[in-house]
């Protein structure tokens, strides 16, 4: 009797979510230079709106992209646990 998992579908879904985490980074700077764009046109205007706007969107980005860290780390550590557990059980099955 064999057990077949498709350990490269998980693989992949950690593969994409690192993808993802740089995306969003990119997304991050990208959305930082057009706010930095917005506050040069007004000129000092609302500054403390400017500074709060950017310390929250700093913060949310930052949130986001450990989750998705941690996430990631943990589907590819979840990984090499199942792959090294069937690897074991399968020995112990060995006739």
């Amino acid at each position: 009797m064999s057990i077949t998992w498709h350990y490269g579908d998980v693989a992949q879904h950690a593969s994409t979510i690192g993808n993802s985490t740089a995306n969003l980074e990119a997304v991050h700077k990208a959305i930082m230079a057009d706010v930095q764009a917005c506050a040069e046109f007004w000129q000092s205007q609302g500054q403390g709106v400017f500074d709060q706007f950017v310390n929250d969107l700093n913060r949310n980005f930052a949130v986001i992209a450990e989750s998705m860290g941690n996430h990631g780390t943990s589907v590819s550590s979840t990984l090499g646990n199942t792959q090294e557990h069937d690897h074991m059980v399968g020995q112990s099955w060995s006739v």
